[in-house]
């Protein structure tokens, strides 16, 4: 067994919950990038067409027109 396994040893009988707790700490800082994220997705692209709409723009000019406008 090499120093660094001794050192990583000795720290686990010091702190026996460390592991566990600063896995906890991960996963719940990514359920909160997650939570922002799916946010961001929903409603950024919303709030880009308010703003384009409420500054004068068309929000539809990158939608091609349909040859058939009443067959979907």
């Amino acid at each position: 067994m090499n120093n660094f396994q001794e050192l990583e040893k000795k720290k686990l009988d010091a702190y026996p919950d460390s592991m566990n707790r600063i896995k906890r700490r991960v996963d719940g800082s990514m359920d909160i990038y997650k939570f922002v994220g799916n946010i961001f997705d929903l409603y950024f692209p919303k709030i880009v067409g308010f703003m384009t709409a409420l500054l004068g723009g068309d929000s539809n000019s990158s939608v091609p027109k349909s040859k058939y406008p009443n067959k979907q």
